[in-house]
């Protein structure tokens, strides 16, 4: 698992305004393409929470291991997440990363959907691991 990696900064048009991931597509450790389908704001306990939900069409969690998947969960933080935030000038108590292999709605449990999630706290540049 290589979490504290450093990345690229995201690329940026001339307007320095990040470049549609819609178009482009963020390239994952595993091998595979995700996109973004949406982000949400939460507050809760007193903190806001802000959710970035990804799609990535060949998505199968029973064909990596649980160091993969969450790999590919910190790279989207790290990615594409964190540099959101700055440009945002966003300040979250956490963020939480979802990974499927298709759209849906959110909050609505659809057993065709194959999905996860992990939650990272923010320190800096950096995207924290929390266990649920």
């Amino acid at each position: 698992m290589r979490l504290g990696l450093e990345y690229p900064e995201p690329r940026v048009d001339s307007a320095g305004l990040m470049l549609s991931v819609a178009d482009e597509g963020i390239a994952l450790p595993s091998g595979g393409v995700a996109r973004m389908q949406e982000m949400r704001t939460d507050v809760f306990d007193g903190g806001m929470i802000l959710r970035f939900r990804y799609v990535s069409d060949d998505f199968d969690p029973q064909t990596g291991t649980a160091d993969s998947v969450t790999e590919d969960l910190h790279h989207l933080c790290v990615t594409h997440s964190l540099p959101v935030l700055r440009m945002a000038g966003l300040s979250p108590k956490q963020v939480i990363i979802s990974l499927a292999d298709q759209p849906g709605e959110f909050g609505v449990a659809d057993p065709e959907i194959k999905q996860v999630f992990e939650a990272f706290t923010i320190h800096g540049d950096r995207c924290i691991w929390e266990l649920f």
